[in-house]
């Protein structure tokens, strides 16, 4: 006896140790990240360390308790880290393999030749199964749902021989048996089959041939005495149920083939399809989820998945004898979970109560064909599982630490990217400030109120931090309670995309929060961190984020396809104590940000996506700043379609070019096609397509608040005076080459050292190899409207000219000249090089 027990220990240790072994390599590595349900479970797991007790978990949808709790002991131990969280479950998958070793050779005592072996064979293949494996490092709570059902079935089935054997109630056990069947209520909603399937065994053994009235009752006891210690257990969370009966079911209903949302008005389709799916789970086509299925493939290698179907065969054939019923109850009861919802695809996490079954009946068919087939060869009933099981493993391993090479799909997978935004939190960021990440409003599997799951669990930073819903009625109202009493706030971005996880990565693809921070702050610069970056902006004393006090409306069609209907703009904060209705006012500081909001509306159904272009020019059509931004829905990305009457807003912060002459600008807006950039034209009141762009309005430039920093394209040295106390400091020309009768762009930039006392005059010339100026353009600054005497010592100044070259001008090079005269005496000038004048020039006379 001492012997038998001592070899059972070593065994049951032999599977814990191996089972472990594979489930805790390189888990600290693989998988990467932390998927938000798994962050769901650490934030519930850092709730109960910080005294909170609930009996269910609201958050993410709802959960179930059991395996939380467990979570929070291994993240009380080991810090809140993913590692804290999928321990936890790696360790509950490998106890899970001696519990499946104890249930088989309970539930077949008496029934099969190698009972031992039978039991050992299935647990090795659990042990190194690619199915359960993977689950076993994730943090989900379904991987609870095997283990609690494995001591169910041991308790029961301990419990059943004695009764069938001496007729006597082995009351232990069946007390351990409601704890179980209690306890695993509270793992996983699929838990709830399995006090059917207890049911479903219990009853099938009652009616078994032979039964006598007396052990009709003992049954019917035997079950009563189940049902009443799992009730017990059950109580606390079913009164949970009773006072909130959407959590029940609400999850559930939502994914059933019965939901008419899914099932396009065919149950029975939808039933069949998902029967069907889950079939081909185990040979064909796996589950399509990459965290549930990293290798992209069944859940059996093609020979086990052969062995499984003997399996089926065997335990119908063997119907009579209740642990082969048993095993194929258990098979299409755990099937169900799976089986029950409406997406068509395989589900294997749903699914993941079916794996004792599902490798405990291909060894029944192993061991029994090896019986058969063995004759005199007696070893080939006991080794005949070896082969089958070091090609699953040897396969399992291979395709579950191979994958992990694809890493775009691992790090979208299980949001590696937040995991790392995280990291970067956690190490920068000032203890006044507050981090900002934007969510769409459009995806409804986000807990907006919750923010990111992720970063949440991740982030130990002394920043604040939050999540703001890019809804232009919700984002001013949480923009400012997350930076009330703020001097900083970090507004991330995440640079890659994809359709799952759009909600996070574009969810402000009209940057409305940028808009608004920028419009009320000011950027103080922005960092690249590779996979996410931050812009830093300082904010100010009383936060008011308000798209716009007013809305002036309009009606202007550009060709017919959108309509401006509402407009508004101003300036960007200057100061700390700007009220919202001063930033309002039509002036800014040169150098400076306005901001322009915009309201639209399609005029006819638009399934490609436009732009729109501001700009604004002075007098003559200089362009003194410039910004493009998408014209889309509101509903964008989720649908690219832009519905005819649907309204929508875009959101623009427009730079002005530093150093620009004061005066007044006019405020242009265009609107273009992205893919083919053809502009839109203004349709005037006649319906007739007019000018290219609508003037929005004016703003007056002032001077900078300081001195600009100026960065021609082609700067001159330092000492280039032309005047007491004014510099030119270069210059940019676009081209060197023009024809006759062409314009010949030229920017300068100068720099009053001392405030000048005259009033200057700029010439510029083109002059012939013998220094004669053959084209010439003579004008105060500014074409006059900001001359010299009205200069600031230090003040920098942008100043266009745009030369005529006349028309009779024949080709050649000329040299550039640029001319500082004071009346008309000449008081400096700088000589360039060459412009070539290419093209015969043109008369207008007859000859």
């Amino acid at each position: 006896m001492r012997r038998y027990f001592w070899s059972e220990l070593v065994i049951v240790l032999g599977l814990t140790i191996l089972a472990l072994a594979v489930r805790v390599y390189r888990l600290p590595d693989l998988p990467p990240g932390l998927h938000y349900d798994e962050a769901a479970n650490g934030l519930d797991a850092l709730d109960i360390l910080a005294g909170q007790h609930p009996v269910f978990f609201e958050r993410n949808y709802g959960r179930e308790p059991l395996f939380i709790y467990l979570q929070a002991v291994s993240v009380a131990l080991l810090g809140a880290t993913p590692f804290a969280l999928r321990l936890t479950a790696a360790v509950v998958g490998a106890v899970t393999v001696p519990a499946i070793y104890w249930m088989v050779r309970e539930a077949f005592a008496g029934t099969v030749t190698r009972l031992r072996l039978l039991a050992l064979w299935t647990a090795l293949f659990v042990a190194v199964s690619y199915w359960h494996v993977n689950f076993s490092r994730i943090g989900y709570r379904a991987i609870m749902l095997p283990l609690l059902a494995s001591l169910v079935f041991a308790c029961f089935w301990r419990a059943w021989r004695r009764m069938a054997t001496q007729g006597k109630l082995r009351w232990g056990n069946l007390i351990l048996c409601g704890i179980f069947v209690g306890g695993g209520l509270y793992t996983y909603t699929a838990g709830r089959f399995v006090p059917v399937l207890v049911v479903i065994v219990a009853v099938a053994g009652a009616l078994e041939a032979g039964r006598s009235v007396t052990q009709f009752k003992q049954v019917t006891l035997a079950l009563a005495v189940i049902s009443a210690v799992a009730l017990v257990m059950f109580a606390p969370l079913g009164l949970w149920y009773l006072a909130h009966p959407d959590t029940f079911l609400g999850r559930a209903a939502d994914v059933s083939v019965f939901n008419p949302q899914y099932n396009q008005g065919n149950a029975l389709r939808a039933l069949a399809e998902s029967t069907v799916a889950t079939a081909k789970m185990f040979a064909v086509a796996g589950d399509p989820n990459w965290r549930h299925n990293p290798a992209a493939r069944p859940a059996f290698d093609p020979l086990l998945a052969i062995w499984l179907v003997g399996g089926l065969i065997l335990a119908v054939a063997r119907g009579r004898s209740l642990p082969h019923l048993f095993a194929l109850c258990w098979f299409v009861v755990l099937s169900l979970p799976a089986v029950l919802t409406a997406s068509g695809l395989p589900h294997s996490l749903r699914a993941l109560g079916m794996v004792p079954a599902a490798y405990l009946l291909p060894v029944l068919a192993m061991l029994t064909a090896g019986e058969r087939l063995a004759g005199r060869r007696r070893w080939l009933a006991t080794w005949l599982p070896l082969p089958f099981l070091l090609l699953s493993g040897i396969t399992s391993w291979q395709d579950y630490f191979m994958a992990w090479q694809r890493n775009d799909e691992a790090r979208y997978a299980f949001h590696t990217v937040f995991a790392e935004t995280a990291q970067v939190m956690n190490q920068r960021g000032q203890a006044d400030g507050v981090w900002v990440m934007p969510v769409s409003p459009l995806y409804a599997p986000y807990d907006h109120n919750a923010s990111n799951y992720t970063v949440d669990f991740l982030y130990h930073g002394q920043a604040a931090h939050g999540l703001v819903v890019v809804d232009e009625v919700q984002a001013p109202q949480k923009l400012r309670k997350l930076t009330q009493g703020r001097s900083q706030a970090y507004l991330v971005y995440w640079r890659d995309a994809t359709a799952l996880e759009s909600a996070y990565y574009v969810a402000d693809p009209k940057h409305l929060l940028d808009f608004l921070l920028n419009k009320h702050g000011r950027i103080l610069g922005e960092n690249d961190t590779g996979n996410m970056t931050y812009v830093t902006y300082e904010l100010p004393a009383s936060p008011d984020y308000r798209v716009a006090t007013t809305f002036a409306s309009q009606d202007v069609s550009f060709g017919g396809k959108v309509k401006l209907t509402g407009m508004a703009y101003g300036h960007t904060a200057i100061s700390h104590q700007e009220p919202a209705d001063a930033l309002e006012e039509k002036w800014l500081p040169a150098g400076h940000m306005a901001w322009v909001a915009l309201r639209w509306k399609a005029q006819v159904p638009l399934d490609f996506d436009l732009k729109t272009t501001l700009y604004l020019t002075d007098e003559v059509g200089h362009l003194a700043g410039q910004v493009d931004d998408l014209l889309v829905s509101d509903r964008y990305p989720l649908h690219r379609t832009w519905q005819i009457g649907e309204p929508a807003g875009t959101y623009h912060i427009l730079p002005t070019l530093p150093a620009i002459p004061p005066g007044r600008y006019q405020l242009y807006l265009g609107v273009y096609e992205i893919g083919t950039l053809q502009r839109y034209p203004v349709i005037d009141p006649n319906g007739m397509p007019g000018a290219s762009a609508f003037l929005l309005g004016s703003l007056e430039i002032t001077r900078p608040i300081s001195p600009p920093k100026v960065t021609p394209a082609n700067p001159l040295p330092a000492d280039t005076a032309l005047a007491p106390g004014l510099f030119l400091l270069g210059y940019d020309l676009p081209t060197n080459a023009v024809s006759p009768g062409e314009q010949l762009p030229l920017t300068l930039y100068w720099q009053a050292r001392t405030a000048p006392f005259a009033d200057y005059v700029v010439g510029v010339e083109l002059r012939d190899a013998t220094g004669r100026p053959v084209a010439h353009r003579h004008v105060r600054p500014a074409d006059g409207r900001y001359p010299t005497t009205k200069w600031l010592a230090g003040e920098a100044l942008r100043d266009w000219h745009d030369l005529p070259v006349p028309v009779t001008l024949p080709a050649g090079d000329y040299r550039l000249v640029v001319t500082l005269n004071e009346g008309t005496q000449s008081v400096g000038q700088v000589i360039w090089g060459s412009v070539q004048v290419s093209g015969p020039p043109r008369q207008f006379s007859p000859p």
